[in-house]
C-alpha cells in the first residue's frame, strides 16, 4: 500500500478525534450555573378556636311507621252478608264503632224473640211456685233457676243480634278486606285487617354505643326523650314530633342492636298526616355531654387532631372522640380551653410541619 492511499485511510479519523478533543475541551471550560435553594411557601390553612362546655346533640336512626294495634276481625256469628259500608275499602279510614259489615239478622231476631218469650214465662212460673210453696222449696229453686237460664239465653241472644253488625272497635285504616256482599260467614271466619289510627309507632335500631348516649340508666328507668320525624313527600321535606316512650328489653337476634320506640299521637290528624308504612328518618335527642366541644369532622385524622402552636407549626394530639355522625365530631379529652385545631385537611400533614393561618 502507497502513501497515498495511507494518507486516504487516516485523515477522516484524525478529523474525528480532532473534533472529539475540541468538544471535550469545550465542556471542560464552561462554567458551571449557580445553585439556588428553593423555599416552599407554609400550606395555607383554617383553624377553629376550641370553647369546651355542655353539647347537646341528637342521634340519626330509621324505621318504618306500624300502627299500635293491629286487628284481624273476625265473625262470630254465621249467615250472609247481607250490606257493606261504603267506607269498608281497602286503604280507607274508619271510626271507632263504624258499621263495616251486617250479616242477615232474621234468624237472630227471631232467636231473641224466642228467648224473650222463654224469659216472660219463666218469670210467670217463678211467681206461680212463690205463691204456692215455701221459698226454700225444690219447686221454687227449680223455678228460679229456670229463669236464670233465660236471663242468659236472652242475653245470649242479645249479643248475637248486635254481632251481626261487625263495628271497628277503635279509629283505624282498613289494611285487607276479606269478605264481600252475599259471602256466607261461620265463626271464626276473617272479615278484615285494621291498623289502628290512634297512636303511630317508629322502631328504630342504636348500637350500644349510641343507645348510652340516649339511655345510660336504661335498665332502672328509661328518661323521657324527644325525637323528630322526617321523610321526603314528592319535593318537599317534612317533619313530625314524636316522642321516645321505651325500649325493648332484648337485642336484635340477628343484628345485635338495642331498638327504641318513637310513638306520635293521632297520626293521620298531623299536618301532613303520617302516614302507616312510610319510611322516615329520626333525629333523637341524647344526653347532653359535659367538658366536650362539636367540631367539623374535618379535624379528625385517625384518632387525633393537629393543633397549630404559637409559632405556626403544628403538634399533634391524640383526643376522646365521644361522638360522631357524617358531619361532626364530639371530642372530650385531649383540647383544652383556647386551643386552635386545624380543620383543612392535608394529607401529608405531621408533628412540627409549618403552616400559614388563613386571615
Amino acid at each position: 500500500m502507497n502513501r497515498q492511499s495511507w494518507l486516504r485511510i487516516l485523515l477522516p479519523i484524525l478529523v474525528i478525534a480532532l473534533a472529539w478533543l475540541s468538544g471535550q475541551a469545550m465542556l471542560a471550560l464552561k462554567p458551571e450555573p449557580a445553585r439556588h435553594s428553593v423555599q416552599r411557601p407554609a400550606p395555607l390553612v383554617e383553624t377553629i378556636t376550641v370553647h369546651k362546655g355542655s353539647v347537646a346533640f341528637s342521634i340519626r336512626s330509621q324505621g318504618t311507621v306500624t300502627p299500635s294495634h293491629r286487628t284481624r276481625l273476625a265473625s262470630e256469628i254465621s249467615g250472609r252478608v247481607l250490606a257493606m259500608s261504603p267506607t269498608f275499602v281497602q286503604g280507607r279510614r274508619v271510626a271507632q264503632g263504624d258499621a263495616l259489615v251486617t250479616v242477615d239478622p232474621t234468624d237472630y231476631e227471631v232467636a231473641l224473640a224466642e228467648a224473650e218469650a222463654a224469659l216472660v214465662q219463666a218469670q210467670l212460673d217463678l211467681a206461680d211456685r212463690k205463691a204456692r210453696y215455701e221459698a226454700s222449696s225444690l219447686a221454687v229453686q227449680q223455678a228460679l233457676a229456670l229463669l236464670r237460664a233465660s236471663e242468659a239465653r236472652q242475653r245470649q241472644a242479645r249479643q248475637d243480634l248486635a254481632n251481626t253488625i261487625i263495628r271497628a272497635p277503635y279509629d283505624a285504616v282498613i289494611e285487607e278486606r276479606h269478605t264481600d256482599l252475599g259471602q256466607y260467614l261461620m265463626p271464626g271466619n276473617p272479615v278484615a285487617q285494621l291498623a289502628s289510627t290512634t297512636v303511630a309507632e317508629v322502631r328504630l335500631p342504636l348500637p350500644a354505643s349510641d343507645f348510652a348516649l340516649v339511655a345510660p340508666a336504661y335498665f332502672s328507668e328509661f328518661p323521657p326523650t324527644q325525637a323528630t320525624l322526617h321523610a321526603t313527600l314528592g319535593n318537599r321535606q317534612v317533619q313530625w314530633p314524636a316522642r321516645i316512650e321505651r325500649a325493648d328489653a332484648m337485642l336484635d337476634d340477628e343484628t345485635r342492636v338495642f331498638t327504641l320506640v318513637a310513638t306520635v299521637d293521632a297520626p293521620y290528624d298531623a299536618t301532613p298526616p303520617l302516614p302507616i308504612g312510610l319510611f322516615v328518618h329520626a333525629d333523637i335527642a341524647a344526653q347532653p355531654l359535659a367538658d366536650a366541644v362539636r367540631l367539623p369532622l374535618s379535624v379528625l385524622a385517625g384518632d387525633h387532631v393537629f393543633v397549630v402552636r404559637e409559632d405556626q407549626t403544628l403538634a399533634q394530639r391524640p383526643v376522646e372522640v365521644l361522638y360522631r355522625d357524617s358531619q361532626h365530631v364530639i371530642i372530650g379529652e385531649g383540647l383544652a380551653e383556647g386551643d386552635r385545631v386545624m380543620s383543612t385537611r392535608l394529607p401529608m400533614a405531621f408533628d412540627g410541619m409549618a403552616v400559614s393561618l388563613q386571615p
